[in-house]
């Protein structure tokens, strides 16, 4: 269930007003049906499998996240990545809505 506040940044991000603080690579990932780790479903996979990474994988490419993160939050207001962070980093809010 998407909380309250994705819609109503939703109108804000149509307008170009909203750059929201998606935490892909941080708080969660994705895999493609190959095995292939993605920052987020449908962006280009990284080439490792997942039964190949390591605990630092997402430290090490820091940089590279930060930078694709930057681009496609200006892009993107996907509800999956906006409510999974929003539920970590409002844990309280997201459960009583205040």
């Amino acid at each position: 269930m998407d909380p309250l506040d994705y819609f109503e940044g939703m109108k804000s991000y149509v307008n170009g007003k909203t750059n929201w603080n998606c935490k892909a690579g941080k708080y969660f990932f994705s895999i493609d049906s190959d095995g292939s780790v993605q920052l987020c479903a449908g962006m280009k996979p990284y080439s490792k499998n997942i039964l190949s990474i390591d605990k630092d994988f997402f430290k090490k490419r820091q940089k590279e996240i930060d930078k694709t993160l930057a681009w496609c939050t200006k892009k993107c207001y996907a509800n999956c990545s906006f409510t999974t962070t929003h539920l970590i980093k409002h844990p309280i809010k997201a459960l009583f809505g205040k």
